[in-house]
């Protein structure tokens, strides 16, 4: 039956992808890599992702197994958490995005690079288990972005610990439209717009990271509060 569902070289193929991902990506979307993989698989026998999760396993010899999160199934390694995975693929797009690509990915090199994933589903990943990464519009195009290259200015972290500071000493909650008002009032012009920061996950991760003050600052939902470790 196995050599009835692709070749031996392609069924080669496809267990040398699915070892690269759980490597070095900590874990794949089953239904990307079905469509990836669907041109050289016979779909009379895989007729679906379940199908194609199916094989994946046998390949691995039950190496791996099959999860849900954001209600999507992926395969994982056994006895190791979302959590722990998806960092592991932070650190794996982040490395791509810097060495091969100069800190800005275009979309047409999203897709190629990471197959095992769809997009929409990697914007997920990236906005809840990234610290550095964000998606963005470049000329009309999405693209992967890092923090380093949005070329912010060198006295940001004082600009920002400054604003929150005065937030704090006059009693003004800590709000994202605050503080974005209180850094753009600082800087003489709008942060977003100068920045093309187009999503409020990307401008709370950079007011996080910037923010120096003692103790430390983190969001707790909709507020920045003080960490008392």
């Amino acid at each position: 039956m196995v050599d009835e569902i692709a070749s031996e070289d392609d069924l080669g193929q496809i267990k040398s992808s699915i070892e690269d991902y759980l490597e070095n990506f900590g874990c794949f979307e089953v239904a990307a890599m079905w469509e990836y993989y669907k041109p050289i698989i016979n779909d009379r026998i895989i007729m679906s992702k379940n199908h194609f999760g199916e094989l994946a396993i046998f390949l691995m010899n039950n190496e791996c197994h099959i999860r849900d999160y954001y209600n999507i199934s992926f395969v994982k390694k056994p006895r190791v958490g979302f959590p722990p995975s998806f960092k592991k693929c932070i650190s794996k797009i982040e490395t791509v995005v810097c060495e091969e690509y100069c800190g800005t990915m275009p979309d047409e090199s999203i897709s190629a690079e990471f197959y095992g994933f769809s997009i929409k589903n990697l914007q997920k990943i990236i906005k809840d288990f990234s610290d550095t990464l964000y998606f963005t519009e470049i000329n009309g195009s999405e693209c992967i972005q890092h923090i380093d290259n949005l070329g912010l200015p060198e006295d940001l972290s004082d600009t920002i610990s400054n604003s929150v500071e005065k937030l704090e000493s006059i009693g003004i909650p800590l709000t994202l439209e605050a503080i974005h008002t209180a850094i753009s009032l600082d800087l003489g012009f709008s942060f977003r717009d100068e920045y093309g920061i187009i999503d409020d996950a990307t401008l709370k991760m950079i007011i996080q990271r910037h923010c120096n003050l003692v103790p430390k600052h983190m969001w707790d939902h909709s507020i920045l509060r003080e960490v008392h470790e």
